[in-house]
């Protein structure tokens, strides 16, 4: 009996592990693959039905060209992009992976697209993802009809996805839409940044990963040991020296979008430069403003004709004369007091200390000192001022730093990164010389493969990026916070974010919005 007892407890010991060993060397998780979309074709009655409505219009009117006006969305993450792929998983009340092929049946079948692009993340793309996009692209444009009058245009593209943690160094992201899809016309893989976005998808401490998530979670492991395979690749992507052809398989990055715009020149593409959720304060620091891009020389018009103002992020559309963070005659972060239409958070953050220290029983002088420390050192923070506050709380932060007034507002809005202040803006001393002059589209900016998800509000989980964890029990597993305190902290504002403010700023997602294009057919070369 004892024999048997060892014998069994021997052989456990030995599967325990082989499976801690496995889940250490990635061995049981699969890359992430994109089949071909669905091969049936949308019904030609509905385009003919559609082209002989449109003739009849024009003729009532006496137009003898009919022009018509498409939809799009050329702004779709799959979970190619390494944010997606966390929100597809289970901890996330995610749904599970969505490949390109999905967003081209969406497109097809659900939204009802007129065009779309494939915008994923350049930071996260290795060069085998980036050939398996432009694979889905060209099968996606295969199934969709004539090449002159196609149901559905099908475009290429990446995310340039650029932070600056200060506003001198911010530019903000860009959506590259490319004109060609074809395999010779198409660069051998995407541009990234360089930056805190490219140092977060390729950075991801896998330990915990390994061996934590799937026995957490056991009846769904396979999605974490998928996750596993996934970061392990995206971290052993190789960045490409400077001069380096990407045809060796590394990853080409641009530091501005001056850099993006030469890269572009050289390589001889037709592409467009979108920027996009430019107001959206979780990637842009506060005191950021379009001026320093105009002065900079990092405007090229011919690559940036459009601005992408909304989208499942927000609107970015609105300029208001109230700042997050003003600044002094030297140059220094300054507090700005409340007014009727808006609380910056650093004057919350004041607040938040001085009603924890009168709770302690300080005297008034005091909790006003710190109080007023708080608001100092939140200023000089920038996007890493919420961590000024120990022990947060995302309650406690109100309606700070939000536009009360605008419509569908970015999170923590940033008003001199909007698209009014963008076009009321001239180059200093230039007259009537360089401006920005863009036309204005929306997208949906949809990190599940849902191209145009806009075309209908319902199922916000699905059809929005809002999520958030499953089960409170899981954050038990997750790094302990600080402890409320009476007294703020300094915090640099170059030191990494962690996840403070997420749970806000859940509740700014959106469906999104569409591109409108006015166009005298459905060709590629019409659009």
């Amino acid at each position: 009996m004892l024999k048997r007892l060892a014998m069994v407890s021997t052989a456990f010991a030995v599967l325990a592990v082989s499976y801690a060993a496995a889940l250490w060397w990635g061995l049981l998780g699969n890359s992430l693959q994109s089949p071909r979309p669905n091969d049936a074709r949308v019904p030609s009655s509905w385009s003919q039905d559609r082209e002989r409505a449109l003739r009849a219009a024009a003729v009532e009117v006496g137009q003898p060209e009919p022009t018509q006006i498409l939809f799009g969305d050329l702004h779709v993450h799959t979970t190619y992009s390494g944010d997606a792929f966390l929100w597809s998983l289970p901890l996330m009340q995610g749904e599970g992976a969505h490949p390109p092929a999905d967003a081209c049946d969406f497109a097809r079948f659900c939204s009802g697209l007129d065009f779309w692009a494939l915008t994923d993340h350049a930071e996260s793309l290795s060069a085998e993802r980036w050939q398996a996009s432009a694979a889905a692209i060209r099968n996606c444009q295969a199934l969709s009809g004539p090449a002159e009058a196609p149901d559905l245009l099908s475009f290429l593209g990446w995310e340039w996805t650029q932070v600056g943690l200060t506003p001198e160094r911010h530019y903000g992201h860009r959506n590259v839409v490319l004109r060609h899809i074809e395999a010779s016309k198409v660069p051998a893989g995407p541009v990234a940044a360089t930056g805190p976005s490219l140092d977060v998808f390729q950075s991801a401490d896998l330990a915990l990963l390994r061996l934590l998530l799937p026995l957490l979670d056991f009846p769904n492991r396979q999605a974490y040991y998928d996750l596993d395979v996934y970061l392990r690749e995206t971290a052993g992507i190789r960045l490409c020296a400077p001069g380096e052809d990407p045809e060796r398989g590394c990853l080409v990055t641009a530091a501005t979008p001056r850099e993006l715009f030469e890269r572009l020149d050289a390589w001889e593409l037709e592409a467009l430069a979108i920027p996009h959720g430019t107001a959206w304060g979780a990637t842009t620091p506060p005191g950021a403003s379009w001026d320093a891009q105009l002065e900079a020389g990092q405007h090229d018009p011919r690559r940036q004709p459009l601005l992408e103002i909304h989208s499942g992020h927000g609107n970015s559309e609105e300029f208001r004369p109230w700042r997050a963070v003003e600044r002094g005659p030297a140059g220094e972060a300054r507090c700005p007091e409340p007014r009727d239409d808006y609380l910056s958070a650093c004057w919350r953050a004041g607040e938040i200390i001085e009603d924890r220290c009168l709770a302690e029983g300080e005297t008034p002088e005091e909790c006003e000192a710190r109080a007023a420390l708080a608001r100092q050192l939140h200023a000089a923070a920038g996007v890493n001022g919420i961590r000024v506050v120990p022990g947060q709380r995302q309650e406690d932060w109100l309606d700070a730093g939000q536009c009360r007034d605008c419509f569908l507002p970015a999170f923590d809005y940033r008003p001199g990164m909007s698209a009014q202040y963008a076009l009321a803006l001239g180059a200093a001393g230039e007259g009537d010389g360089e401006r920005f002059r863009f036309g204005l589209v929306g997208s949906s900016d949809n990190h599940s493969a849902r191209p145009g998800t806009g075309y209908k509000e319902f199922s916000r989980l699905a059809m929005s990026d809002q999520r958030g964890i499953a089960d409170a029990r899981w954050l038990r597993w997750l790094p302990a916070g600080a402890e409320p305190a009476a007294a703020p902290v300094e915090v640099g504002p170059l030191e990494s974010r962690g996840l403070e403010g997420a749970e806000r700023m859940a509740s700014f997602w959106l469906s999104g919005g569409l591109v409108a294009a006015h166009s005298r057919g459905r060709s590629r070369d019409a659009l």
